[in-house]
């Protein structure tokens, strides 16, 4: 069956929903396989459970997640009322989905939890409750998103990295030299990013939202691809995924619509309050930053691990490449602990202050004990995320105290 029927199809039937879950699933297998260090556990970056608890065969997961994964794409073709079978392959791929970020939160990526999100609603919603609530979860990337990119100076962060690179590309690189100019078209672009989101829910501006939609994702690739800013393909294959899902989630009218009945009206009320609620929270510090949909954004902790520059030396020789020179005047010694995410996972570092703690404690594990450290910690102030605070530790009693702080894992089993 041809692409272009495939999407007739959604467009005038309750089948949207499950192509649009074919695109997302397709999307996750190819993502998988750019984390593939993660998938066959080749990589040396550190392993950190959600619980604290070491989870054995988590590739085997992987494996079984991806096979899952690519029945249940094959299954959904062509199927109105999926069958016993294609269910029960559904359930498989969202416990082993959920395993892998029990084993490690790196797991936890965008791509994966937008994956688990999608796959419960199709698991657990029927006809237009289904579809309403994906379509719902994915205005919430948009509008959670553009929020936490709310702060003072936006031009300090990546969002003024994409927008210099957007105004170079154009040839208008001299309207944001000015830190002032460039902050006003950060905060356009975020203006510009919340309203996509609130015109998806709007029937009648759909198209609308829709269309702009698309044409943030080709900015965003062209900006962020080989051409401009060069960014890993996990980043590309996430936009471009967008470019294919939105039109077959928004893009027409609705056929086979009905009117729920009262019941499933306070039923299908609870499932939206739950999408929007949960990422929304995350502005507050209570869901975590990345399934809160905080992407391009400067909100999230931020724990910067500097080595003495004396003590340089000492670090161990496969870690020696991720510490940097120190600044002009200074002694201390960034470590790129992003960079060495990217090299051993093929993945950005998890941006949560416990993770972020968690694996720069199994570095200086691997250090000897005379090293000196310090460790620059910046957050968001609560409930006002715009403002941040800053403070300093530099002894390993510190990090163990800073650790018992959180519920959920914050130490490497690996």
């Amino acid at each position: 069956m041809s692409l272009v029927r495939r999407l007739d199809l959604a467009i005038n039937s309750l089948q949207r929903a499950n192509v649009a879950l074919q695109v997302i699933a397709a999307f996750e297998m190819a993502l998988i396989f750019t984390l593939w260090p993660m998938w066959w556990s080749v990589s040396d970056f550190p392993v950190v459970p959600l619980f604290s608890i070491n989870v054995p065969f988590a590739n085997t997961l992987a494996k079984i997640c991806l096979v899952s994964v690519g029945i249940l794409i094959w299954k959904l073709t062509g199927e109105f009322n999926p069958a016993k079978l294609t269910r029960a392959v559904a359930v498989v791929a969202l416990l082993s989905a959920c395993g892998l970020v029990v084993s490690d939160q790196h797991w936890l990526q965008a791509w994966h939890w937008l994956f688990i999100l999608n796959l419960c609603w199709w698991l657990f919603l029927r006809g237009v409750d289904r579809l309403t609530v994906m379509r719902h979860t994915i205005a919430t990337v948009y509008v959670c998103s553009a929020l936490s990119r709310i702060i003072s100076e936006p031009g300090d962060g990546i969002a003024g990295v994409i927008v210099g690179q957007i105004a170079s590309i154009v040839g208008l690189r001299s309207l944001v030299e000015g830190s002032d100019s460039l902050n006003l078209f950060c905060h356009v672009m975020t203006v510009g990013e919340f309203l996509v989101g609130l015109l998806l829910l709007l029937p009648r501006f759909r198209r609308v939202g829709c269309m702009a939609a698309v044409a943030l994702h080709i900015t965003l690739l062209v900006v962020l691809g080989p051409w401009g800013l060069n960014h890993h393909a996990g980043v590309l294959l996430w936009n471009l995924c967008f470019i294919v899902l939105v039109p077959v989630l928004f893009w027409g009218s609705d056929a086979n619509a009905h009117e729920p009945d009262t019941r499933q009206k306070t039923r299908l009320r609870a499932f939206i309050a739950m999408v929007w609620l949960f990422p929304l929270s995350g502005l507050l510090a209570l869901a975590d930053n990345w399934p809160s949909w905080q992407l391009y954004s400067s909100r999230p902790e931020s724990w910067i691990l500097y080595v003495h520059e004396f003590d340089r030396s000492k670090i161990s020789h496969s870690l020696q490449s991720y510490v940097t020179d120190p600044a002009p005047l200074s002694d201390w010694c960034p470590v790129k602990l992003d960079r060495w995410s990217l090299a051993e996972t093929h993945s950005p570092m998890y941006p949560e202050d416990r993770f972020q703690l968690a694996v720069i404690d199994n570095f200086l594990s691997r250090q000897p004990d005379t090293i000196r450290f310090r460790i620059e910690i910046s957050s968001p102030q609560i409930p006002f995320w715009w403002r941040r605070k800053s403070r300093v530790i530099s002894t390993r009693e510190e990090i163990s105290n800073e650790q018992s702080c959180f519920l959920l894992g914050a130490k490497a089993t690996w």
